[in-house]
């Protein structure tokens, strides 16, 4: 016996005409999530290069900002975030001279770590957000 599989619809990869993926959003969307998130997670490079953590939330914002405002809200928000730690650590290392300052320092660097990656999270999935307890300088 030889079955046929004529009266089967046969499943294609793309979508026909007039029809779209849902479940893929327009590429442009991506590329701003993917701009936003490296605004984020970027600040890790501080780790690396002296200033790394202000200079890449910079950069994505002089380049990206006419081009998107989904990235130049993040890019603002993270270099805004970025600067208000920097303020935040000279302040806490002025302090270690009475001894205060010691403890500072771990509390700013878990602080630090845990709102960049709420932060690149909320990026990647095309969300707003907001760090707390910051200076807003650039606007």
């Amino acid at each position: 016996m030889n079955v046929s599989n004529a009266n089967q619809p046969q499943a294609t990869d793309t979508p026909s005409v007039g029809q779209t993926d849902a479940a893929q959003p327009p590429a442009n969307i991506k590329d701003e999530q993917m701009w936003a998130t490296v605004a984020h997670a970027g600040t890790l490079a501080g780790c690396i290069v002296p200033f790394g953590n202000i200079i890449v939330p910079l950069a994505i914002y002089l380049i990206k900002k006419e081009e998107s405002a989904f990235i130049a809200e993040h890019a603002k928000e993270s270099l805004n975030f970025q600067i208000s730690l920097t303020i935040y650590s000279i302040g806490a290392w002025v302090l270690t001279f009475l001894l205060i300052g010691f403890l500072l320092f771990p509390v700013l660097i878990i602080f630090w770590l845990v709102f960049v990656i709420k932060a690149s999270l909320a990026a990647h999935k095309g969300d707003s957000f907001r760090y707390p307890y910051i200076l807003h300088l650039v606007k």
